[in-house]
């Protein structure tokens, strides 16, 4: 869900964003069908500064969207593509936007929408936030919303590529995509999938897993 394209959009970390920034420039070069889809951190990463004592500081000074190397997503009629998934207490409207790398696209998607109440805007406010919840939700309102944002600009991909499992629940979204277009059971679905779908893991150890309670 990160991305390092460059220093000018700074809503990446170190090697996951390097390593998918990396695809889409090479996806570019060699001419190869790639969108790339993720979220838009408004303060990104912390940035570090050290204090008197040699003491480390984190500080995340906000991304302003109109300084930023990225524009609205529009639909066909000119208005900006927003999108809603049903959450706890109220709907999450999720705003999508559009970044230019070369002749490839990346959409990045987030939740500062002002039709938000101020716990949903802030959702998507920080790259690695601790919170659990605050995990869940991002992965939550990323993967819907991934698939949703292509529908109307009638991109159907063939093959999804996850990077580690920060975009996880998208594996269940594709399975229950297939389900409605075909109207196959959730287990043949996720067997039809499975095939266009590939996850790349560089850390296989328990601490480097995320796990959530059912409830």
């Amino acid at each position: 869900m990160e991305y390092m394209l460059s220093e000018a959009l700074p809503i990446y970390s170190g090697g996951l964003g390097n390593v998918a920034g990396d695809q889409l420039k090479a996806a570019n070069d060699l001419g190869v069908p790639v969108i790339g889809v993720g979220l838009l951190y408004d303060q990104g990463y912390f940035r570090q500064q050290l204090d008197r004592d040699g003491s480390q500081r984190a500080l995340f000074p906000f991304n302003d969207p109109g300084q930023l190397p990225i524009r609205p997503l529009r639909k066909a009629n000119g208005d900006w593509l927003r999108l809603s998934i049903s959450f706890p207490g109220s709907e999450l409207w999720i705003r999508a936007w559009e970044v230019q790398v070369g002749q490839t696209k990346l959409y990045l998607l987030d939740t500062n929408d002002p039709a938000n109440v101020p716990e949903y805007r802030s959702i998507t406010s920080e790259l690695y936030a601790a919170a659990r919840i605050c995990a869940c939700a991002r992965k939550s309102c990323w993967e819907s919303p991934a698939g949703a944002c292509c529908a109307p600009l009638e991109i159907r991909p063939e093959v999804c590529h996850l990077n580690e499992g920060h975009a996880a629940f998208a594996v269940l979204e594709r399975a229950a995509a297939c389900m409605e277009d075909t109207g196959q059971s959730f287990g043949a679905a996720l067997a039809i999938t499975r095939a266009g779908t590939f996850s790349r893991r560089t850390r296989r150890s328990p601490p480097a897993s995320t796990a959530f309670p059912p409830t």
